[in-house]
């Protein structure tokens, strides 16, 4: 999986400091050839002077003056360098949103084909959403599913299980799958019970689990060893990867225009207030305050 925004920001710093590092350079250079040196004509330039830039641009001195103006800016402007930090986090992060959710919109229907529904397929409300069984963001996030669906009936939520945090993650995303082909009031049941931090995160325990949902056993195990099922687990993280999704849970809208939208973590009345503002084609973030820190990165 691809790096998420937390983990470029990290590179960040670096990239800043060597921007300010050049500028800085430019200028010494600029003013040291003005200064000590006069102009050359293009006839009077020499081969010596046409010698790689890096050999003739600053002595040691130059490089120990470069270095303290470069401290010196940060000591006395810190904010101003801090804001540039994280104006240029904020400016990636929001490319590679757009940039996701652009390609989100592009794979709608292969996404919206690729998931398992909890809720009713007729729902006119959708969200989208990447989890990974063992991640306890993702068990949250069903939790809040199964809590809003018993509330209100225009909305279902499709899930897209995938496998990033081992091997138990497949085996509970292929359950996951297979319980989905049993019904909707079944499968509603079993991700109940997988959501459960008591037992949601053993795979021991899903034969179990399985019998309490009242789902077909045999047929459950049947498919869960599938051919069909490893296929489809394995194209849900090509989907995963080509989107370059950041994290589990990754959550998009699906707006009445046809664009998916990301949905950043939030509490139950937070995706409440989404689901009221697809059906009003209101922005899908209006009026509410995500929840930071509540995805784990692939």
């Amino acid at each position: 999986m691809n790096q998420s925004p937390k983990k470029y920001s990290k590179s960040l710093p670096v990239a800043v400091i060597a921007a300010i590092a050049l500028g800085v350079s430019y200028y010494v250079y600029s003013h040291h050839n003005s200064t000590h040196a006069p102009a050359k004509s293009e006839a009077e330039m020499g081969q010596s002077d046409k010698q790689p830039l890096r050999k003739i641009l600053f002595n040691s001195d130059q490089r120990a003056e470069i270095q303290q103006i470069f401290l010196d800016s940060i000591r006395e402007k810190p904010d101003l360098f801090i804001n540039a930090m994280n104006d240029g986090v904020q400016a990636q992060q929001d490319k590679l949103r757009i940039d996701m959710e652009k390609s989100a919109t592009e794979k709608q229907k292969e996404l919206l084909g690729s998931s398992v529904i909890l809720g009713s397929p007729q729902a006119n409300i959708r969200l989208l959403a990447f989890v990974d069984p063992l991640c306890p963001h993702c068990q949250n996030f069903k939790k809040i599913a199964l809590t809003l669906l018993q509330k209100r009936q225009d909305v279902a939520f499709y899930l897209i299980p995938i496998a990033i945090l081992g091997p138990n993650s497949a085996v509970l995303s292929k359950a996951i799958i297979a319980a989905s082909k049993q019904g909707e009031v079944k499968f509603a049941t079993f991700i109940q019970k997988l959501s459960d931090k008591k037992s949601g995160v053993d795979v021991g325990k899903l034969p179990q689990l399985a019998k309490e949902a009242l789902l077909d056993t045999t047929q459950f195990e049947k498919d869960i060893n599938s051919d069909d099922i490893q296929k489809q687990l394995l194209s849900n993280t090509t989907l995963a990867e080509a989107l370059k999704i950041p994290g589990v849970p990754t959550i998009f809208g699906v707006q009445n225009n046809g664009t998916l939208s990301i949905v950043p973590p939030m509490d139950i009345n937070g995706f409440n207030q989404v689901l009221d503002n697809i059906k009003t084609d209101k922005p899908i973030t209006e009026g509410f305050n995500p929840v930071k820190g509540n995805t784990d990165e692939s």
